[in-house]
């Protein structure tokens, strides 16, 4: 049980980790996004034209928290909200051409901070 609680306790400082160094560095690019941001846009890019619940889900962030983050990215033109084909009650969310741009630009950047923080984890620590 002690294990487990140092794990869960690690597992969370190297997140607060990440993010930070992930927050540090888009700042310093002049990049104008936070890490919610990235994680919409990136999911986007994955499976573009999804509902906000559908986003939720993948993120894990619950609908309410991820309003406020898709109304930023809205003002910023990074998203679109658009009519659902079938439903036209309902809003779609999809990457504009300069949301694509932007997520060109922090995807490297991204992935490069988290590959760099997870590579240095031995596979002792792993096994803990």
């Amino acid at each position: 049980m002690e294990s487990l609680l140092k794990l869960l306790e690690n597992s969370q400082q190297i997140t607060h980790n990440v993010t930070r160094h992930i927050t540090k560095k888009l700042n310093e690019l002049d990049i104008d996004i936070t890490i919610e941001m990235h994680r919409v846009l990136y999911t986007l890019s994955e499976e573009n034209n999804l509902n906000q619940q559908q986003i939720a889900d993948i993120i894990s962030r619950n609908k309410a928290t991820l309003t406020s983050v898709i109304n930023n990215l809205e003002k910023r033109e990074l998203i679109e909200r658009v009519e659902d084909a079938i439903d036209k009650r309902k809003k779609n969310v999809k990457l504009t051409p300069k949301g694509k741009q932007i997520l060109e630009q922090t995807k490297p950047i991204v992935s490069e901070i988290y590959k760099s923080f997870y590579e240095s984890i031995t596979p002792q620590e792993i096994e803990v």
